[in-house]
């Protein structure tokens, strides 16, 4: 035997002799996670009972339902810090968020379940965790803060950044109109008419199918309307207003509430038109140069052709034009 096969043969040998001493793809356990925690901070305040990430939840669960709340929740927290890859992180973290609503306290609540929305997609039933959400704004904008002092105090707009929210993690979800909606209510009420009538809007022109569109289009005029006659020399708020009504009609002229917009229109007519004739005499009663006060009150007929103020306009006009201008007009 030359040389050469037989440091072939010694070779297969070897390599045979270190397979059988490793074990088969086939009989390799199955995947655990180890233990691994989030930080140091949690190493020492997020120390799991139990071993594996079942267990542990095992253990949170049984002192949830012995009553023990605040334990049950420390047990889910490390359950989540320290095996944030396995399967039960994501059901802890939801359990967790369960205790919270069921002590009250709505903002944890909504934002434990915000951790699930945002570190655990796909593991769990979005759109259930969307309605949690949606009742816990509810519940926060009903809610009223110190009732012991004078019977307490609500504070809706605390639950605005839970909507918005909820409007970031489901945009287009069957209770998105409604919930814009809800935000416009809450501005209304707290007298913020331009955000209150900018929420209105989003609900007309994001959901023009949608129960809500037609009302949420009618609120937006009357916010405009109030904004309007709070600043009654601000034309723009006027033309704002005038339009939001003037739009309605368009999208909804068979409404119940479209009598009530047709007079918010015509009175906002009025207005406008009485708001530029004023400013034309504004230019008048300064004693202007005649070419300046006549181009004021032709720029008023070209807008408002047919108002109160019409006839006068004309009048003035006419006695500012030069004769010889009067005498070469067809």
């Amino acid at each position: 035997m030359n040389n050469s096969l037989a440091h072939g043969l010694l070779a297969a040998a070897a390599a045979g002799w270190m397979a059988s001493c490793l074990p088969s793809a086939a009989a390799e356990a199955p995947y655990q996670e180890v233990q691994h925690r989030e930080s140091w901070l949690g190493s020492l305040f997020l120390r799991p009972a139990k071993g594996t990430p079942a267990d542990q939840l095992a253990h949170a669960r049984a002192l949830r339902d012995r009553g023990s709340l605040r334990r049950a929740k420390s047990h889910y927290h490390a359950l989540v810090a320290t095996w944030p890859a396995s399967v039960e992180a994501a059901t802890a973290q939801y359990e967790w968020a369960r205790i919270l609503e069921q002590q009250q306290d709505f903002p944890a609540a909504f934002e434990q379940y915000q951790v699930l929305i945002d570190r655990f997609p796909g593991r769990f039933d979005f759109h259930e965790v969307i309605r949690r959400q949606t009742a816990l704004a509810e519940r926060m904008a009903a809610h009223r803060a110190m009732p012991y002092l004078f019977g307490g105090f609500a504070s809706p707009d605390r639950a605005v950044p839970m909507y918005e929210q909820i409007l970031t993690n489901a945009p287009a979800w069957e209770g998105a109109a409604e919930t814009r909606y809800r935000i416009g209510e809450i501005h209304e009420a707290d007298a913020d008419l331009y955000e209150a009538a900018a929420a209105y809007a989003d609900v007309a022109y994001r959901h023009p199918q949608s129960p809500w569109a037609e009302k949420a289009a009618a609120r937006r005029v009357e916010c405009l309307v109030r904004a309007s006659e709070k600043a009654p020399n601000n034309t723009r708020a006027l033309d704002e207003a005038w339009a939001a009504a003037a739009d309605y009609l368009t999208r909804h002229p068979a409404s119940e509430r479209a009598p009530l917009v047709t007079l918010r229109r015509d009175a906002l007519f009025r207005r406008r038109a009485e708001t530029a004739f004023e400013a034309a005499r504004y230019y008048d009663r300064q004693k202007r140069s005649p070419d300046v006060v006549r181009t004021a009150y032709e720029r008023f007929l070209s807008q408002f052709p047919n108002s109160p103020w019409t006839a006068a306009a004309q009048r003035r006009i006419a006695e500012l034009t030069p004769a010889k201008a009067k005498e070469t007009t067809p």
